[in-house]
């Protein structure tokens, strides 16, 4: 988890959403919030199938689509007068 400021895309971002990886948006977040179960390691499982659980594991996460906020300006202004950009940086923290 980033620390700071965050927010989550798929709520913020992908809101009109309708499928994601061929699912309906409804069907992936069941799946992601039960990844670890359905993709749980077998004990007969190889070294490939435990990595491809893995990953699904991963895949299927709704932490993927939690970013940190990130601030930008192209304002001249703000970027060549320091006491500026001292107040610019402070409304960001």
């Amino acid at each position: 988890m980033p620390f700071g400021d965050v927010f989550n895309a798929f709520e913020t971002h992908l809101q009109s959403l309708q499928t994601f990886d061929d699912l309906p948006k409804e069907d992936w977040l069941k799946k992601a919030l039960n990844s670890e179960q359905e993709f749980a390691p077998g004990p007969d499982d190889d070294k490939n199938e435990l990595n491809r659980k893995e990953s699904l594991q991963r895949w299927f996460s709704d932490q993927r689509f939690v970013m940190e906020k990130k601030y930008l300006t192209r304002d001249m202004s703000v970027l060549t007068n320091p006491q500026k950009m001292k107040e610019y940086v402070e409304q960001g923290v």
